[in-house]
């Protein structure tokens, strides 16, 4: 099964809709960079919401990602969408994220991915496994 290490750096801080919203329909906003954990080269981007939808911490997220080149050899192309519903309150990193499918050179891929917070920083480290 093929594997990604990609590393996400926010390009702005989080947007909480609405300021300050901490009840059931409390939407998040994120955007990052995507860098290939081991070249450090950019490959694309990460954008998703996520929405509160039960309390305590309970958060449907749903991202896209345009990747360029990424992977060995002549890498990849195209796009993902990825989702999962997560218990933020009680749950520990990595988080699972489901790969719903995607374009391109990903336009019939299946697989999960791991998302955990990268000590020390505002950064998150990705792991991609998927069936091409």
């Amino acid at each position: 099964m093929p594997t990604l290490k990609l590393i996400g750096t926010p390009v702005f801080s989080e947007a909480v809709l609405p300021p300050g919203g901490t009840t059931v329909g409390t939407r998040r906003v994120f955007s990052e960079d995507l860098r290939e954990e081991n070249s450090n080269q950019v490959v694309g981007q990460h954008s998703g919401t996520c929405t509160l939808v039960r309390e305590p911490g309970w958060w449907l997220c749903h991202s896209g990602w345009t990747l360029n080149n990424v992977g060995p050899g002549a890498g990849k192309t195209g796009t993902l969408v990825a989702g999962a519903l997560f218990d933020f309150a009680a749950g520990q990193p990595p988080f699972m994220v489901a790969i719903f499918g995607g374009t391109g050179d990903f336009d019939t891929i299946r697989g999960e991915i791991a998302a955990k917070p990268i000590p020390s920083t505002n950064d998150w480290g990705y792991t991609l496994e998927y069936t091409p």
